[in-house]
């Protein structure tokens, strides 16, 4: 059973990679934006989480360089590399976590300035020890003007370090994040006279 679960997991691998390879090739050589977004888990900073014995207060951070592709009838593509920080227990190691997401934002939605898009990433988790694995989301932004959004972002990741720290089957765990993102370089001259 273990072995057929290291097989999928590497089939698995090898389709992600192939997936971000493609993904950086196609937003590589059509790039017409990257931004640059911060966010935080407004329940671990506001109030806590009491049945994780999470305390109100602490850092949750979540930072994202993402590179746009062209648009397209829908909207665009986007790469992104990604970073998230957080000290959900001051006894513990901090959380890391490092990954390459790939993913699809649709723009061209019922209302203007409205986007929504979905992701898969893969990852490296440090909590002490580096665990590899992979992590999905979903992204909802407002453009208040433009190079400027309002997001939040759902995010699924597989915390393998629930393995080590609490001898816990290894599972995907959710979070909220909110924060804003802001283009960094914009290619196309159309929005330039907008700002």
């Amino acid at each position: 059973m273990k072995k057929q679960i290291s097989i999928t997991r590497t089939l698995l691998q090898i389709l992600l990679y192939a997936v971000l390879l493609v993904g950086i090739y196609q937003v590589g050589s059509a790039q017409t934006a990257v931004s640059l977004s911060v966010q935080v888990d407004p329940k671990i900073t506001v109030i806590g989480d009491d049945a994780h014995g999470i305390p109100s207060g602490l850092t949750n951070i979540l930072v994202k360089s993402r590179w746009q592709g062209n648009q397209q009838e829908w909207g665009y593509m986007h790469v992104a590399p990604s970073f998230e920080y957080a000290t959900l227990n001051p006894e513990l190691p901090a959380y890391k976590r490092y990954a390459v997401e790939v993913g699809y934002t649709f723009n061209q939605l019922f209302l203007e300035h409205l986007e929504a898009g979905l992701y898969i990433d893969y990852g490296i988790l440090d909590r002490g020890l580096a665990k590899r694995g992979f992590g999905a989301g979903a992204v909802l932004g407002y453009e208040f003007f433009n190079g400027f959004k309002g997001i939040a972002t759902l995010q699924f990741v597989d915390r393998q370090d629930f393995e080590i720290l609490y001898n816990i089957k290894s599972s995907f765990k959710h979070s909220v994040q909110v924060g804003f993102e802001i283009n960094i370089l914009d290619t196309d001259p159309a929005n330039w006279k907008r700002f």
